[in-house]
């Protein structure tokens, strides 16, 4: 016969049940559970913060050379300089294959590049860290084109940079002519120092109208 028990039966059992006693074991079980989550939290934070920071850290406002200033003569001819950048973290280091454009603009170009001002440049922070001005007529574009991030060329006889990937094109001083690019080519942070052209190796998100900087 199946026994009836009432809620009656079951609360009495409940109010009357002595409290557990932690003791020797229940001490050395949590214990076991804190050195458990202190071994494992090295291993968990790298995957919550590549979670929450999709994986950029911190921005690099490093300063790096492109070369002697003195071997880029040609006024409104781009060159292409490759190098590359070593990227260091907790685990890895990494050897990533890099390359900018770096144009010396001629008086008037200049002045078109620069007609709303100096071109400001911030930190992760917000706060404006460097500015571009007309005084240097070298400037720095980002290899990679604004659209999906591919690298475009320059096609002398058109005297436009043109991207092959989805067919954007950009005059020399970055405008987008025509294609799928939402914005102009990204210019980089140039200073000129001890008679070396350096720049800082940021890098921007690719297909967004307004500039959203991610290393």
């Amino acid at each position: 016969m199946k026994e009836e028990i009432t809620m009656g039966d079951l609360e009495e059992e409940i109010v009357n049940e002595p409290p557990a006693s932690i003791g020797r074991r229940g001490f050395l079980i949590r214990l076991n559970r804190v050195l458990g989550f202190l071994l494992a939290a090295p291993l968990i934070y790298p995957i919550v913060r590549y979670l929450t920071h999709g994986g950029y850290p911190g921005f690099d406002n490093a300063w790096i050379s492109l070369g002697q200033v003195d071997q880029f003569k040609e006024y409104d001819k781009p060159e292409l300089i490759k190098f590359v950048r070593v990227k260091e973290d907790a685990y890895t280091i990494q050897q990533l294959p890099k390359s900018h454009w770096v144009v010396r603009f001629s008086k008037e170009r200049l002045t078109e590049i620069y007609k709303n001002g100096a071109v400001e440049f911030r930190d992760d922070k917000g706060k404006v860290f460097w500015k571009n001005s007309p005084d240097v007529d070298l400037v720095v574009f980002s290899g990679k084109c604004t659209h999906l991030g591919c690298s475009y060329r320059w096609k002398e006889g058109k005297g436009l940079f043109f991207c092959p990937c989805h067919l954007g094109i950009y005059k020399i001083t970055g405008e987008v002519v025509d294609g799928p690019p939402p914005r102009r080519l990204d210019q980089l942070p140039v200073r000129i120092k001890d008679g070396r052209l350096e720049v800082v190796d940021a890098e921007y998100k690719a297909g967004k109208k307004v500039q959203v900087r991610l290393v």
